[in-house]
């Protein structure tokens, strides 16, 4: 008998008065400590299925199975009690958002614990402190026991991650689902993530549903793959008939001079965290250690690191949202109002407010900012539309809220957002980290097009070795709060 099995799933929502099909008779199973990689491009379905597997769908869908059975059980005959019981005992989620995912005022330690309280009321303090420090310990992380009092903000974007995975399987669950874990995370960190889930997986025997958009990557750790084209199954084959049909593809470099005017210069930047509260008073925490950098008219500078080097401090620092720092910061005249693409889209996009209002806020400030005239209605929802054509979506997207969108989708409205206002200067931290493959060349595009078109600069910060050397000009290696540059 199978772990999990799917029959027939179908998932439809009302747009504007007619029911528009999204998921389309998906048929699938998992078999017990069974790897089966879910793949498609962004806006294809994955997630929309993963989700009505554990019945975490919004309501405004709706969702109808011909058969939905877990551990030999009907979920649909379930009350919302017994699923609770389901998802967190037996079943788990991991989100590709971590920092919309961990509650912002409770440290790690808290977080972790919680599931075991809900579900493993045998535990003692004591046992469930053991259980968490081993389900990090797990997870790859370092010193685990002082993780146990850090805030969610004071981690990178990989280290979130990672303690995302690990509160998922705390619980030792019999089905992770996994949905995009490795999209913003360096190649070394992704590596010890597979190895983990491997682990895992003999270890626990855990059966795990990775969704990822990345074929290299499910192709190294599924069993199976099941490909979602437009909310229907398309394909379904093992990963050694993948690598004989020879369907992964290679990427292309291309590279181009750096131009001689600087319009940003970084020397001997520091910056720490202060850790202080009103009980206590502990030591500053150093993440960037003497930064260097140069970013020259026209330029792309890419800055390349492990998860937890600084990338994401030192581009806070940059625009301002991390002061106060020791160093110089200096930006050439007109160059001051650099905008910023974030790592994390769904937690830099309003959820309140449609696409289009986002962009046409956007679009306003930035030409406030910048003391020029407002556009009249008709200008303003032009730019609107350009933009997101532009990103490569349609114009009803302007009507939608984020999460109605992908997780593709929604990186690429933050694109739009910092591109909209033409800033000379802008800083993209992993801007295409959550774009499936066949789009990230399209939003690379996207990017060459806009920089030659108005002059702009680019600080490029990625874990991607390759899409780094396909984009960028020259390369500084950030490794643990300093720079170095990249030589050919």
């Amino acid at each position: 008998m199978a772990l999990l099995e799917i029959k027939d799933l179908n998932i439809s929502v009302n747009a504007g008065g007619l029911p528009k099909k999204l998921v389309d008779n998906v048929s699938f199973s998992v078999e017990k400590g069974e790897i089966l990689g879910l793949v498609g491009e962004s806006g294809s379905g994955k997630s929309l299925t993963s989700m009505a597997v554990g019945r975490i769908l919004n309501p405004d869908y709706h969702v109808t199975f011909e058969r939905d059975e877990f551990l030999g059980k009907r979920l649909d005959l379930m009350d919302e009690k017994e699923l609770n019981t389901i998802r967190g005992l037996e079943m788990a989620y991991v989100f590709q958002e971590p920092m919309t995912s961990l509650n912002p005022v409770l440290t790690i330690g808290e977080q972790m614990e919680e599931p075991l309280i809900l579900h493993r009321r045998d535990m003692s303090r004591e046992e469930r402190r053991e259980h968490v420090i081993r389900a990090l310990i797990d997870a790859g992380l370092d010193e685990p026991e002082k993780k146990l009092k850090v805030f969610p903000h004071r981690l990178s974007g990989g280290q979130r991650q990672r303690i995302m995975i690990a509160m998922a399987m705390v619980t030792r669950p019999k089905l992770l689902i996994a949905d995009e874990i490795t999209t913003a995370l360096d190649t070394d960190t992704q590596n010890v993530v597979l190895d983990m889930l491997l682990n895992y997986r003999e270890n626990y025997g855990t059966a795990i549903i990775f969704i990822s958009h990345d074929r290299k990557l499910v192709n190294r750790l599924a069993d199976r793959i099941l490909t979602i084209k437009n909310g229907r199954l398309i394909d379904t084959a093992d990963t050694k008939e993948i690598k004989a049909a020879g369907r992964l593809k290679d990427e292309n470099s291309d590279k181009d001079g750096s131009k001689p005017v600087p319009v940003l210069e970084v020397k001997d930047l520091h910056f720490a965290y202060n850790d202080r509260n009103m009980f206590e008073k502990k030591e500053p925490v150093p993440v960037l250690k003497g930064v260097d950098l140069t970013l020259y008219k026209g330029e792309t500078l890419g800055i390349i690191g492990r998860s937890g080097s600084g990338k994401t401090t030192l581009v806070k620092v940059l625009t301002g949202l991390c002061k106060p720092y020791d160093g110089l910061v200096r930006f050439a005249s007109g160059y001051e109002d650099p905008q910023m693409v974030f790592q994390d889209p769904y937690s830099s996009l309003n959820p309140a407010r449609t696409v289009g209002s986002m962009l046409k806020e956007s679009y306003l400030l930035g030409l406030k900012r910048n003391g020029k005239r407002m556009p009249s209605r008709s200008e303003i929802s032009t730019r609107v539309m350009d933009m997101l054509g532009n990103v490569g979506l349609t114009s009803e997207i302007a009507f939608r809220k984020t999460n109605e969108l992908s997780g593709g989708q929604r990186q690429r409205i933050a694109i739009g957002c910092a591109l909209i206002s033409e800033p000379k200067i802008v800083i993209l931290d992993e801007p295409v980290s959550a774009i499936d493959a066949d789009l990230c060349d399209q939003v690379l595009m996207l990017l060459k097009d806009l920089k030659d078109r108005f002059g702009l600069s680019y600080l490029f910060i990625s874990h991607d070795p390759d899409v780094i050397d396909r984009v960028c000009d020259r390369v500084m290696v950030l490794t643990d709060g300093k720079t170095t540059e990249k030589t050919e």
